[in-house]
């Protein structure tokens, strides 16, 4: 009984590690990592190679639409070949994706 639980555990483990591993990015000498503001990645990474925004929904009066966010998407192309791409909703990250060029 015990090793299915030992096996259970490690792999749960590795999961929630993989998972962590994915939310941050290494920018000059500090890490990037999802909850972070616009202005904390501004400081740690400098000005992104693009930046794309779209803004929130308003309905036909001109109001903000209840629930409506922000969204910006930004992108950074540092020498090493890797290209990362973060989503912003509401001046929080809440993604980065990242892939080789």
């Amino acid at each position: 009984m015990k090793h299915p639980l030992c096996v259970l555990t490690l792999l749960a483990s590795v999961l929630a590690s993989t998972s962590l591993f994915g939310a941050t990015m290494r920018c000059n000498d500090s890490i990037v990592a999802t909850g972070e503001s616009t202005q904390d990645v501004l400081d740690k990474c400098g000005a992104p190679s693009s930046q794309a925004t779209d803004s929130p929904h308003v309905d036909e009066d001109g109001y903000v639409v209840r629930g409506a966010a922000t969204v910006e998407h930004w992108t950074y192309t540092p020498a090493g070949g890797i290209t990362y791409q973060l989503r912003f909703l509401d001046d929080r990250l809440v993604e980065i994706r990242s892939r080789r060029n």
